[in-house]
């Protein structure tokens, strides 16, 4: 399973412990249920980690601290040159090698209990607290986007009119959404993902 020396590293430790010890259809059944964004963090990004944090343990141990009022517009060579292939099979090996030295946090693409509940089931993403995953970064808009999910390696993706947009695989996303799968990379604002299914995901973490 292993790919040469992958040097990237992915929180939260116990997601990548349990892959660890469980076989892939054990953490299928456990972990399944939900798509997953693996989130790239940059070496000035500790509030969005500290926000991820504090989200995956329903808690306010790692509280987050202030962050700016207005969302930063980035630039447009800045948003348009992240991005990649589509894939319609993952190649979690290619994933592997893309990943390079980063950190990265995974997070299930679902529903917190209690958060953005008028929203009914689909899951917002956004800079405000009250989304179901918030991503602390001066570049992602209060409401940015949103999920909605079709099963868990497929669900449709919509930007919300943020102001540095939401960006799949290269192409600037509108409002009407597009079809997500596994192995897509998606940029929120200068915030750079990739959509995986579990099944990818424990290949992914168990390569580490």
């Amino acid at each position: 399973m292993k790919v040469g020396t992958p040097m990237f590293s992915v929180e939260p430790i116990e997601l990548v412990r349990t892959a660890g010890r469980l076989t892939e259809l054990s953490f299928g059944r456990e972990h399944g249920r939900d798509p997953w964004l693996l989130v790239r963090l940059g070496g000035d990004d500790e509030e969005l980690a500290a926000a991820l944090r504090a989200a995956e343990a329903s808690a306010a141990t790692a509280a987050p601290g202030k962050i700016a009022f207005h969302t930063e517009i980035v630039s447009e060579a800045l948003r348009l040159k992240r991005g990649g292939a589509q894939a319609t099979e993952p190649d979690w090996q290619n994933i592997v090698k893309s990943l390079g030295d980063a950190r990265y946090y995974a997070v299930a693409v679902r529903k917190r209990p209690g958060v953005d509940a008028a929203f009914g089931d689909r899951v917002s993403v956004g800079r405000a607290l009250n989304k179901d995953i918030a991503f602390r970064h001066a570049s992602i808009s209060k409401f940015h986007a949103y999920f909605q999910i079709v099963d868990s390696e497929h669900c449709r993706l919509a930007d919300a009119g943020s102001k540095n947009g939401t960006i799949v695989n290269g192409v600037p996303l509108s409002k009407d959404g597009v079809d997500v799968v596994s192995g897509d990379h998606v940029t929120f604002g200068s915030i750079t993902t990739i959509v995986l299914d579990a099944r990818t995901l424990w290949r992914v973490l168990r390569a580490k």
